[in-house]
């Protein structure tokens, strides 16, 4: 299980962690999951919402939970807390993940923590209360489909309102009809080219002409459906 481990610096650290054999159990765990991430990440989730949850940092002479998972894991605290968040939702809703007895292997690999962090922050948010069905959907996609994570998304941002999408940092979906999908990219190219014209520092008299043209074909985008 190297995978390039030796040239990581903070693998090395934690594998010269793990070397002590005085660790407290726990301690060890942590360290242990985190090494094991590339495997899975929910043992890892599980173990540092126990070392959360029971404060166990304090033992190890840190204040708090993120300079442990900063200094020591060598984690960024985003990616702490999805794990916590992710787990979470785990926890409560696919426990057969969870539990000391859940193998890891490639054959049992835990869901996209990107796709279960879309559904957690979903939940948190109080998301699904007035969108029937929506968590049974992406739930499935995700537990029992493989569905992507922007492929959750697109189902997601579908289903929600823009003030939902917002929450979820999710953007407006395309639309399904084709023609309006083409009209929709014509639109966008005509954007960016003058957006290109102006940080060139094109001449104003072209700059002014793809303007013009770029109102046209946005125009013409609006009779073919496309919202504005």
């Amino acid at each position: 299980m190297n995978q390039g481990f030796d040239h990581n610096p903070a693998l090395q650290k934690l594998e010269a962690k793990l070397a002590d054999g005085d660790l407290e159990e726990r301690h060890r765990d942590v360290l242990q999951c985190t090494r094991n991430f590339k495997m899975g990440w929910v043992a890892l989730g599980r173990s540092l919402r126990s070392v959360s949850q029971r404060r166990l940092y304090r033992q190890w002479e840190y204040t708090d939970l993120k300079s442990f998972c900063s200094k020591e894991l060598g984690l960024r605290w985003s990616t702490v807390e999805k794990l916590l968040r992710s787990a979470g939702y785990v926890e409560r809703h696919a426990p057969n993940y969870y539990g000391d007895e859940a193998p890891i292997g490639a054959k049992t690999a835990a869901p996209d923590l990107r796709a279960v962090d879309l559904l957690a922050r979903a939940e948190e948010k109080n998301l699904f209360a007035s969108h029937e069905g929506l968590q049974e959907s992406l739930h499935s996609g995700c537990f029992e489909e493989g569905v992507s994570p922007a492929a959750l998304g697109r189902l997601a941002a579908r289903a929600l309102d823009e003030g939902g999408r917002e929450v979820l940092g999710l953007r407006q979906p395309p639309p399904e009809d084709p023609a309006q999908r083409k009209a929709l990219n014509a639109r966008t190219a005509s954007a960016r080219l003058v957006g290109s014209l102006a940080r060139a520092d094109a001449p104003d008299d072209l700059i002014e002409s793809a303007r013009q043209i770029s109102a046209q074909i946005e125009a013409w985008a609006a009779t073919q459906g496309v919202e504005p």
